[in-house]
């Protein structure tokens, strides 16, 4: 069976059945064995415009959740452009040296996450969505019935969501939590709440709605810090790879713990612990800086080009140098995330943050 023009309509409308559904995606993530679609040039450009008018919306704010048709649907454009006119004009199949400089290139992050089960399995979980998008509201539910976790033993064990560089995803816990988890972060959770307290564990940057519980309190444990909820909204950054960790509450209000010390935070205020002190120091918060991730955009204030070129990093995956000793000035801005990184980098000189060399996956920073 080809992909062709009828199949990838037919994909975009829901109508596919699994085999060929599976072969669209195939086509697709196999960019070494790319089928020929039997299209023309009238028939691409039109199909690229569909495709386009069907995931402009998501170039937005609310990036997540990725449906199924709109996510191959991005998909699909990208191949139109990088790979379908090559193909077409050029009448070959790209090498694998091509093939290695695709991936070299610094592409725009997106949902990806590998889940580890209790019992050491591993499931791709972007790909999981992208098959069963129903899956990511009741997530721990599909978890046990589709890998036959069906005993309460092991039900109440810990499973671990990664995500790598250039990965983000957002899901449902067994309570109703709603969480979004960012680039180079890792969450443990358990299958099914038991016992008094919902207890979770995070490295990295996670954004809770957290389903409300007057008798069981949500906890989250950050580094050996502990912000404690019963229903409420709130950003918790906490990098390995940095000093503090910061809690940022939009709604509700949230304990926050190191040691001995202690706080409670207030809507807009935020919580930096000194994780080498155990100290907490609570100041009003950015709130819409702090969130800026979730909703498809960098929001950068006061930040000076170092700290910004680690959060780029962490999203478009690549490597940094700097030339000579970076500039410590301060510099603001808002970015959409999906924003080609180049465009990103032109904007960041209009601004005098620095000039920026792309070679491969590598960026070399000189004031």
């Amino acid at each position: 069976m080809k992909v062709t023009k009828e199949l990838i309509n037919k994909y975009l409308a829901g109508e596919c059945t699994e085999e060929e559904a599976a072969l669209v995606e195939s086509w697709y993530l196999k960019t070494s064995d790319v089928a020929e679609p039997e299209l023309n040039r009238v028939d691409l450009d039109k199909l690229q415009q569909e495709t386009w008018e069907a995931i402009k919306p998501l170039t937005g704010k609310r990036r997540f959740p990725l449906s199924k048709s709109l996510a191959v649907a991005a998909s699909l454009l990208i191949i139109s452009v990088s790979t379908f006119f090559y193909l077409r004009d050029k009448n070959q199949i790209l090498n694998a040296d091509e093939i290695t400089s695709l991936k070299q290139k610094i592409n725009v992050g997106s949902e990806k996450a590998i889940l580890t089960l209790a019992d050491g399995r591993k499931i791709n979980l972007d790909s999981l969505i992208l098959q069963k998008p129903e899956s990511r509201k009741d997530l721990n539910t599909f978890i046990a019935s589709e890998f036959s976790l069906a005993n309460a033993e092991q039900n109440v064990q810990a499973h671990q969501i990664d995500i790598p560089k250039g990965g983000e995803f957002h899901f449902f816990l067994a309570d109703g939590t709603e969480v979004w988890l960012n680039s180079e972060s890792s969450f443990s959770f358990p299958s099914q709440f038991v016992g008094t307290e919902r207890k979770v564990t995070l490295t990295g940057e996670g954004y809770f709605e957290v389903a409300k519980d007057k008798k069981r309190p949500f906890k989250v444990l950050a580094n050996e810090t502990e912000i404690e909820v019963l229903g409420t909204h709130f950003n918790v950054k906490s990098y390995k790879d940095e000093q503090k960790t910061i809690v940022t509450l939009a709604e509700g209000s949230v304990k926050v713990s190191k040691a001995s010390e202690q706080v409670i935070l207030k809507p807009n205020q935020e919580a930096e612990v000194d994780r080498a002190h155990s100290s907490i120091k609570v100041s009003p918060a950015y709130v819409a800086e702090s969130l800026a991730w979730k909703d498809g955009f960098f929001i950068f204030d006061n930040a000076n080009i170092k700290d910004i070129m680690k959060t780029l990093s962490r999203w478009y995956d690549f490597e940094i140098v700097y030339a000579n000793v970076p500039s410590q000035k301060k510099f603001g801005g808002t970015f959409s995330r999906y924003k080609d990184i180049k465009d990103l980098l032109a904007s960041l000189e209009s601004l005098g943050a620095g000039h920026f060399s792309v070679e491969g996956r590598k960026i070399t920073v000189t004031p």
